[in-house]
């Protein structure tokens, strides 16, 4: 670090990267307001995408995200760099908090993203937005082209449309039977379509799929 520090000393670079009063660096801040220029000029200036909040639960791109800041989260993620990293405080994506909020623009931005990257917490963006009755985020999640029948490697090893019956979302469980989601699916834990339907029925239409 002091060899880093003593090359932009050299070099006359002002370092870009640091931390201010309230944790974040001010590539996070300026993506936190979608101060869209200001995020460009740091990103040339060499500002890192991948750096994480001092209270470990952010970076640039998730602070976009969580804001609803389409272009700054557009700008972020055309980097490359960063778009799967799900901060040890808050354990998810950028792709899964804009699912959770809804941010049907910020998903759209995030196009680029893996988006069946699953968290340590067994999740993918398509379960999260399965969880939390966002119909239109899992509508653009598919559209996009995540997989509709995932099952989770973590957790409770469960598919989006398990999410969403143990939701008790109906308006996302025909969403899902529309666009293909396997009802007589069996996960690793035995759970079947039968095993489901005790909490909440499938629709009709899908029984013969």
């Amino acid at each position: 670090m002091a060899t880093e520090d003593s090359n932009e000393a050299n070099s006359g670079r002002i370092p870009v990267d640091f931390f201010t009063a309230n944790g974040m660096t001010p590539l996070m801040f300026c993506a936190q307001l979608g101060d869209v220029q200001g995020v460009q000029a740091l990103l040339k200036s060499g500002a890192q995408v991948d750096k994480i909040s001092e209270d470990g639960r952010h970076t640039s791109l998730t602070l976009a995200a969580l804001n609803n800041r389409v272009e700054a989260a557009r700008v972020l993620a055309c980097t490359g760099v960063g778009s799967n990293i799900a901060p040890p405080n808050s354990r998810r994506t950028a792709l899964m908090i804009a699912a959770d909020a809804g941010y049907v623009d910020v998903i759209e931005a995030l196009a680029a993203c893996e988006l069946d990257y699953e968290s340590e917490d067994g999740e993918t963006a398509l379960h999260v937005a399965c969880k939390a009755g966002q119909v239109g985020a899992v509508h653009k999640i598919l559209e996009l082209g995540a997989d509709v029948n995932y099952e989770s490697k973590r957790g409770e090893n469960v598919t989006a449309l398990m999410c969403a019956m143990k939701a008790n979302a109906m308006n996302i469980i025909e969403e899902l039977v529309r666009q293909n989601a396997h009802v007589n699916y069996e996960n690793s834990q035995g759970e079947t379509r039968s095993f489901m339907q005790l909490m909440v029925p499938v629709p009709q239409t899908s029984l013969t799929q």
